[in-house]
């Protein structure tokens, strides 16, 4: 009897673990993906990326060759940007909430897979000089059946020296799967209001991607 009880316990134990670890997304999530099947969608295709994403009513959508700043990023044949979505009622500047699109080979050194590209980030804000934390890693999912994490990090003011300092930002980064490539959408905002009104549509930007390469 002391055996079988023993037994029991260890069963229920692996169940609970098993539970806890959990497998994909959840319900709730698969119905806000859906939600978003019968909008009317974009085609992306550049760089060796074909995609398409939904035409989200509360985002705007503007190409990469009319936001001023984009022309000062750095661009090759293995990474680049797509274009830049911003929310409605701000103005179209580099202090706006912004979500910008960029695709990335996966054979570049560190972004063979997104959790690669994580990695780097976090080099780059989790340190002692920028202070930066982690708020959420969480899955969410997308129409073609991808499931993709979203990495969101918080920094404060970052003084470089008397002279320069940075301010704080809230950011939030996911990577899709496109054959060779990856498809990186990154999400800035320089204050908490401007985050918070923009993440859930950052989220469902990503939600509605599909590959669509044949």
């Amino acid at each position: 009897m002391r055996y079988l009880a023993s037994t029991i316990v260890v069963l229920l134990v692996i169940l609970q673990l098993a539970a806890c670890k959990g497998g994909g997304v959840s319900v709730d999530e698969k119905e806000k993906v859906e939600a978003l099947a019968g909008l009317s969608r974009v085609e992306y295709n550049r760089g060796g990326t074909i995609f398409s994403v939904a035409d989200l009513e509360d985002l705007k959508r503007v190409n990469r060759d009319s936001v001023p700043w984009a022309s000062f990023m750095l661009e090759n044949d293995s990474n680049g940007q797509l274009g830049y979505y911003f929310i409605p009622g701000y103005k179209m500047d580099f202090s706006a909430p912004q979500i910008r699109l960029e695709y990335m080979h996966k054979g570049l050194k560190g972004c063979s897979e997104a959790d690669s590209v994580h990695t780097w980030l976090k080099s780059l804000f989790i340190n002692d000089q920028r202070n930066g934390k982690v708020v959420s890693e969480e899955p969410i999912a997308t129409l073609d059946g991808q499931e993709i994490k979203i990495l969101e990090i918080e920094t404060p003011v970052y003084k470089v020296n008397d002279s320069t300092e940075y301010g704080g930002k809230w950011m939030a980064w996911g990577y899709a799967d496109n054959g060779d490539h990856l498809v990186g959408f990154s999400f800035t905002a320089v204050n908490a209001d401007g985050y918070k009104q923009g993440i859930p549509e950052f989220k469902n930007l990503i939600r509605s991607y599909k590959d669509n390469q044949k």
